[in-house]
């Protein structure tokens, strides 16, 4: 399969309907600081469905890593103050007992790690790294069963000589075949979400594709959902069939990933499009958004992004824009944005 064969999967499934596998709804994360409350998330809502793949996208600070965090319980409270709901088959992670989080997290809801090399213990071969899901998910299997396991992921995740490597460290492998590793950690359950946190940063882009089309081939096998974080709008046209585009914490732009970047409704969402280098304007000088995203602890008042926009007008920086449908596959937070579909 394609990696871009992806963008044919499923119609979107969104909170409350029918359906979902995760439904979050109204999702706020703030951390209290010295220099005051960071208000890094504030009101998400996204579903994903089963064998759904759903991209989030935007620069780094506008809150991607964090929702997804809290997705997988791994932020500390306090410093982090969490709001709204995370649902997984009925269980509301946020506020289900620990027993019960610790079984969905990890089994059920997996994740790669932004950095592979840092993700995995340097004093720990590999293969027992891998093992231990099964140890603490799987009480019963013995070590020697772990361990066969945990070489049959490394072949999985085409990794040579996987039978001998199993007792390698983490120093000995390259950053790709780390991140295969972590992708075998993150697979060994057989989860039916996999959050693949920006899985290609600081790989080349030979080794960018190699680990998309990894991804792509264990989504068919597995029939999982894959959330895909990145701030790469070339690995999302390619990877995901639903995108979401946050900025200061906030879903601005969502809907088909090929609408999406064929027509952005958001300026916001225009300004990345237009800042993708074009192999047909070589000649012209390439674009980009001016200014820099807000400090979150003082987002602007109306609109986060009208002090950037050049479509903004008085009623953006007084007067926040909710996300509303703009067409019947799309949903934008601009007041403007059913502009750009008239005619």
């Amino acid at each position: 399969m394609a990696v871009a064969d992806l963008t044919r999967a499923g119609a979107p499934a969104e909170p409350g309907r029918d359906g979902a596998l995760l439904a979050v709804s109204d999702l706020r994360v703030s951390f209290q600081t010295p220099h005051g409350v960071v208000d890094a998330v504030r009101g998400v809502s996204f579903a994903i469905g089963r064998g759904e793949t759903v991209g989030i996208l935007g620069e780094s600070g506008s809150g991607k890593s964090v929702s997804v965090g809290a997705v997988m319980g791994l932020l500390d409270s306090p410093p982090a103050r969490i709001g709204g709901a995370i649902r997984y088959g009925g269980v509301d992670l946020l506020k289900a007992p620990v027993r019960e989080t610790r079984r969905i997290h990890g089994d059920r809801v997996a994740m790669i790690n932004q950095d592979a090399v840092t993700a995995l213990n340097p004093g720990l071969t590999v293969g027992y790294q891998i093992a231990e899901m099964f140890r603490v998910h799987r009480p019963g299997t013995s070590r020697a069963d772990a361990r066969r396991r945990a070489a049959e992921l490394m072949d999985r995740v085409k990794i040579p000589s996987a039978r001998q490597r199993v007792q390698s460290y983490p120093h000995e492998f390259s950053g790709g075949m780390s991140q295969r590793v972590m992708i075998a950690m993150a697979i060994a359950l057989e989860p039916d979400i996999l959050i693949a946190d920006e899985p290609t940063t600081a790989l080349d882009v030979t080794v960018q594709a190699q680990i998309m089309q990894l991804l792509a081939e264990l989504r068919e096998q597995t029939g999982m959902a894959l959330i895909l974080i990145t701030h790469d709008l070339g690995v999302v046209a390619e990877s995901v069939a639903r995108v979401l585009v946050m900025y200061a914490g906030r879903i601005v732009e969502r809907g088909p990933t090929e609408e999406v970047i064929a027509r952005p409704a958001h300026p916001y969402t225009a300004g990345l499009m237009s800042s993708v280098p074009r192999a047909e304007h070589k000649d012209r000088k390439l674009a980009t958004i001016e200014g820099a995203p807000p400090v979150l602890t003082a987002i602007p008042p109306g609109c986060a992004f009208h002090p950037r926009c050049g479509r903004s007008r008085p009623v953006c920086s007084g007067d926040r824009p909710e996300l509303e449908p703009v067409t019947s596959a799309r949903d934008s937070a601009c007041h403007f944005a059913a502009q750009v579909f008239d005619g």
